[in-house]
């Protein structure tokens, strides 16, 4: 009760909260700003040394970053916050919901890429496909305390094992095939910010969003939306005039020229 834990400001973990950290475990989250979601070290420094931080204790980063456009860190990039965050006696938990996604993006080891982190968690339903699950990883002494705390919060479940063979179907068999996701995002992205007055997001490792913005078009998030909507398009809005497009192994390389050709005729008529 009463420890710090650092997080970068729009990630799931923070923007997605409703006070969980306070009212359930008494800690107090710190936001950081980072461009595409990478903390650096001067910015974690910088942070702990203030006045408002007393009991240091947690750095979660999240990999990909959902808020960034589906950024992966670099595995140089985790190394070196998990060396500045471990200098001040953090503990380091990745958020890795759709953390092989990254590993595909980066043609690493998912072992070797999450070895300077205590703990993380990923998701077999996020670009795996399976219908639902999430698995969390670290130490056995940490899984030892989570199964306790899960156990403490009602989080009990009755024939998981079903839920599980999905899940190591979808490690076995569909990790490889993500590859595909991230060249269909990246034909996507080049279609769209082709188009007069459609910009997208570029981060320096994509993977398989795109983040569209039609600012220059006049239009807010709501009307890009319901103007795809008339097409069959159905997205996320990210306002003010942004929305958020996912490839995942329903979406095929024809459906991404739709979606390209869609948008184009729609800009023409203005």
């Amino acid at each position: 009760s009463g420890d710090d834990v650092f997080f970068e400001e729009r990630a799931h973990l923070f923007a997605g909260a409703r006070g969980d950290f306070a009212v359930l475990h008494g800690v107090n989250p710190h936001p950081m700003q980072a461009e595409f979601g990478v903390i650096q070290p001067e910015q974690l420094d910088e942070v702990i040394n203030s006045e408002d931080v007393s009991q240091p204790s947690l750095l979660c980063i999240e990999n990909t970053h959902n808020g960034s456009g589906g950024s992966a860190w670099t595995p140089a990039e985790v190394e070196v916050i998990s060396a500045a965050a471990r200098a001040h006696g953090l503990k380091i938990h990745m958020d890795g919901a759709r953390l092989f996604n990254a590993v595909v993006a980066h043609g690493v080891d998912a072992k070797d890429y999450t070895r300077h982190v205590d703990s993380v968690m990923f998701c077999v339903s996020k670009g795996l496909s399976a219908p639902v699950g999430s698995l969390l990883c670290g130490s056995r002494a940490f899984i030892d305390d989570s199964d306790a705390m899960r156990k403490r919060m009602g989080g009990g479940m009755r024939q998981a094992g079903m839920i599980a063979a999905a899940g190591i179907f979808a490690l076995q068999k569909m990790v490889d095939r993500l590859a595909e996701d991230h060249e269909n995002a990246r034909l996507l992205c080049s279609g769209l910010e082709a188009i007069e007055g459609i910009k997208v997001q570029r981060p320096p490792t994509p993977t398989n969003f795109a983040m569209v913005n039609a600012e220059e078009l006049g239009w807010h998030s709501e009307l890009l939306i319901e103007k795809w909507k008339t097409c069959g398009i159905l997205a996320n809005p990210r306002p003010p005039a942004g929305a958020r497009l996912v490839v995942h192994r329903h979406i095929t390389h024809d459906d991404v020229t739709y979606v390209v050709d869609a948008t184009r005729r729609l800009v023409e008529r203005g």
